[in-house]
């Protein structure tokens, strides 16, 4: 594999919908896999060709290893010929994303896709906020017939770095199980639960605001304040299947104590009071997919 980093672009100012209709940005050399976990390290040096990264986060991604990298600034269009072409080159492919986003444009370009549509081998890395296990279970539906899929959860704080930890499972209770993405990784977790997470020697440990349940063996599960994302709406979200799934997209929206109401997908009709259409919910709110949802 090249020790470097290919940047591509697709324009948006043709009309083009070509998998290779791209221009080379840039190539500099790969930084090495300083910051990435053992794991995820083992999974990308399997590979006899270099991997291909797709950026479908709502910021810029620096990839610490050799990788021909997309960004795909949240356009379908984009993000649909870059899976195509990674396809078509028949490589690893890393998608990083935000799970509700990501729920939206594989429900939209999976419902009349071909056979090109997904490569054969996904890394799906996501992170911003909890990934619901439901949620998880649909997307994995929705490309079992075209991927071998592996689900990573990267968990990290804006003012110290991303991906500082790593789940590539769950536990027996759906729970994931974080682990550092090297030694350079420091974190502790107070009397009360409240964990904080550094990155090297000389910084003091920021305080994330969330909670921990240590494992052993520098395993973690991570409990995300309640403030920000209450226990009863991750399980409501939870019992979802994936019909429900397909309707809504996750986002929801409350008037004082009232019950929840959710947001349909483009071109779904509300069943229930509970429903919103999708153009009517961006008039209630300011729904952005940018923006985390409220589930608090």
């Amino acid at each position: 594999m090249p020790k470097e980093i290919i940047e591509l672009s697709y324009s948006s100012g043709t009309m083009s919908k070509e998998p290779y209709s791209f221009r080379v940005l840039n190539t500099s050399p790969s930084p090495g896999h300083g910051s990435v976990s053992q794991q995820f390290t083992n999974i990308i040096e399997a590979e006899n060709k270099s991997p291909i990264a797709v950026n479908a986060y709502p910021a810029r991604i620096m990839m610490p290893f050799q990788c021909v990298f997309i960004d795909t600034y949240l356009s379908l269009s984009v993000f649909t010929r870059a899976l195509n072409y990674a396809a078509l080159e028949g490589a690893l492919t890393l998608v990083a994303a935000q799970p509700l986003f990501l729920a939206d444009v594989l429900t939209q370009i999976l419902v009349q896709a071909g056979e090109n549509a997904l490569p054969k081998t996904l890394l799906m890395t996501l992170g911003g906020y909890p990934l619901p296990l439901s949620l998880e279970t649909y997307m994995a539906s929705l490309m079992e017939r075209f991927s071998s899929v592996t689900f990573i959860m990267a968990y990290g704080v804006a003012e110290v770095d991303a991906g500082l930890l790593v789940s590539l499972g769950r536990d027996e209770r759906g729970r994931h199980v974080f682990s550092p993405r090297s030694g350079e990784v420091r974190y502790a977790v107070g009397p009360d639960g409240r964990l904080k997470i550094g990155l090297g020697a000389e910084k003091p440990l920021f305080d994330t605001g969330d909670y921990a349940e240590v494992l052993g063996d520098s395993r973690l599960i991570i409990s995300p304040n309640p403030k920000r994302y209450a226990e009863d709406t991750l399980r409501l979200l939870d019992t979802w299947d994936n019909d429900t799934w397909r309707r809504r997209t996750g986002f929801l929206v409350r008037s004082g104590d009232s019950q929840p109401r959710f947001q349909l997908r483009k071109g779904i009709a509300p069943l229930s009071k509970d429903e919103v259409e999708f153009w009517d919910f961006c008039r209630m709110t300011d729904f952005c997919w940018t923006k985390k949802p409220d589930w608090s």
